[in-house]
């Protein structure tokens, strides 16, 4: 299982994971983490994190072609370009053999087997089928432990501590009260779009 956690601040946006993972009921450490980096045609640093499947990430840090970045001052640029993202990355989803899209039933459309959240300079999406959504307060949290970390991130914010330290804190809260989510001797792993 996973925990992710972001917060935009006015130059960047912080990420956050734990670093457990379950392979057939053994809990292993990972190096890596769970946060990749994807490089626009700029040589500009975008971060990627996943929740749900595993295959999620692997396949788009593999797959996933971005293009070119808009003004990061222009809020509806930056969301179109994401979206654009988005559009890709449901693609590279779709054409994963085995698919890593939930198959469609009846009441809704095939989605991802997940979620996932996307980051460049100070902007933050959650990333979802054909389309991102900027969350409220610029803080975002996904996988197990979720509604633990988004707490912890907003009581952070409203209590004045530092982005960082409340970013790991909400991270290794969700860690300890969620048993399919932990951290190492590392501590929570932190990417930033700086």
């Amino acid at each position: 299982m996973t925990i992710i956690a972001a917060i935009a601040i006015n130059d960047g946006v912080l990420m956050a994971c734990d670093t457990r993972a379950d392979y057939n009921g053994t809990a292993i450490y990972k190096a890596e983490g769970k946060i990749g980096t994807l490089t626009t045609p700029r040589g500009e640093k975008v971060l990627i994190a996943a929740s749900g499947n595993s295959a999620i990430l692997p396949t788009l840090l593999r797959h996933l072609k971005i293009g070119d970045t808009p003004n990061p001052e222009s809020v509806v640029g930056a969301d179109e370009w994401a979206n654009a993202v988005a559009e890709a990355a449901t693609g590279v989803l779709a054409d994963a053999n085995p698919p890593l899209l939930n198959t469609a039933d009846s009441d809704n459309a095939a989605a991802f087997d997940g979620t996932a959240l996307l980051a460049w300079r100070q902007h933050l999406w959650i990333l979802h089928t054909h389309g991102v959504i900027r969350p409220a307060d610029d803080v975002a949290v996904i996988g197990c432990g979720s509604e633990i970390g988004l707490g912890s991130l907003h009581t952070s914010r409203q209590l004045g501590l530092d982005p960082r330290a409340g970013l790991e804190l909400a991270v290794r809260l969700a860690a300890t009260y969620n048993s399919g989510c932990g951290v190492d001797g590392r501590g929570p792993l932190v990417h930033t779009t700086l």
